[in-house]
């Protein structure tokens, strides 16, 4: 390749091949070299930010159509709903707190039963719903529901430990009459070995027409042993 040149044209000829396959190897060397020190190889992750517990704003339709229920929280904080009206009218005069009601002298503001319990030793020994006989002619009926449960939230048997209690609240408005709730409070009163704890919702003022109804939701943690008893009051007045 380099017979027929001199001396000085062949060491010329060498050095500038020599640079050309240098270049070629620094080339590839770079191209395959990781990135980052040593072996290690870079990994994205997408960790996600867990979502604050957000307080359910009371729902409302128009009556009948159903109203969607929230979930239940897991908390002593209860979300009310509500086939009803609502607006920005401001609450009536003498408006009052339920969980002050009298339910021996004001039957038709309390549910239509009581609820009840024993728990001994953390466990479950009974429990019941003990009918009020409550007369609501002429004024919307509120029904309750109570289910104990395990520290799971499951279903509660006897025998079973106590984690908590959970009531559902209808207060079903079956008259020809509209009915105000000026804060839409709904009171749950539990009491255990004689001293009441109170778990109350609170809202804007509602109206609720013939056919509508107002529903709360109450998740109390109830562990302690001894006897337990619960009600909901309500406090509304015809419009």
């Amino acid at each position: 390749m380099f017979g027929s040149m001199s001396l000085n044209a062949r060491m010329w000829a060498w050095a500038i091949l020599l640079s050309v396959v240098l270049a070629a190897i620094g080339v590839a060397v770079a191209v395959v070299s990781p990135s980052g020190s040593g072996n290690s190889a870079a990994t994205a992750i997408a960790s996600p930010t867990a979502s604050p517990e957000v307080t359910v704003s009371p729902e409302v339709t128009e009556a009948p159509a159903a109203s969607e229920s929230p979930s239940p929280a897991a908390s002593v904080s209860p979300t009310p709903s509500a086939s009803a009206s609502s607006t920005a009218q401001p609450p009536a005069s003498g408006n009052r707190d339920p969980s002050t009601i009298d339910c021996a002298k004001e039957a038709q503001l309390c549910s239509d039963v009581t609820g009840a319990m024993t728990i001994k030793d953390g466990k479950l020994q009974s429990s019941k719903d003990e009918p009020s006989g409550a007369n609501y002619s002429g004024v919307p009926q509120t029904k309750m529901t109570s289910t104990v449960l395990k520290p799971n939230q499951q279903p509660a048997a006897g025998g079973d430990q106590v984690g908590w209690i959970k009531v559902h609240v209808d207060v079903v408005n079956n008259t020809s009459k509209t009915f105000v709730f000026p804060q839409r409070k709904v009171a749950l009163v539990v009491t255990h070995n004689g001293k009441d704890d109170v778990n109350e919702t609170a809202g804007p003022y509602t109206e609720v027409p013939p056919g509508g109804a107002l529903h709360a939701d109450f998740l109390n943690p109830e562990t302690s042993d001894g006897t337990y008893t619960w009600r909901a009051k309500v406090w509304f007045y015809a419009k």
